[in-house]
């Protein structure tokens, strides 16, 4: 058999309706996406992508190869929200999840936004 010769990446290939993405992939194998450490720019585009699948209901396709030489696989990324002035980084504020009812990711409480980030889940 011959092994793909693939490199370390992440290609986003469309967008879905983020209901249309099976529940049970969100319980198993799920990363968070986020900007470095310390960049505010790539945290704020982070954010406003996670916002935007949001508003729309929308989750992304992408092809993932996690290490070089392994297998591609078929990944949807998931805007998640956590609560500006949380802190703690649990994800555990306002609109913490992917996929879930109204309001989500709105920044409920003192009027700052939620921080959004991405769920990539397999």
């Amino acid at each position: 058999a011959l092994k793909p010769v693939t490199e370390r990446q992440l290609v986003v290939l469309g967008a879905v309706v983020e209901a249309s993405v099976p529940l049970h992939l969100r319980m198993d194998s799920v990363m968070e996406l986020m900007g470095p450490p310390g960049h505010v720019l790539a945290a704020r585009a982070f954010s406003a992508l996670a916002h935007a699948l949001h508003r729309e209901r929308a989750a992304l396709l992408a092809r993932y190869v996690r290490v070089r030489g392994a297998a591609p696989k078929l990944v949807a990324l998931l805007p998640r929200f956590s609560d500006a002035g949380d802190g703690d980084g649990d994800g555990a504020g306002a609109g913490a999840g992917a996929g879930g009812g109204e309001g989500e990711g709105e920044g409920e409480g003192e009027g700052r936004p939620a921080i959004g980030t991405l769920l990539l889940v397999h």
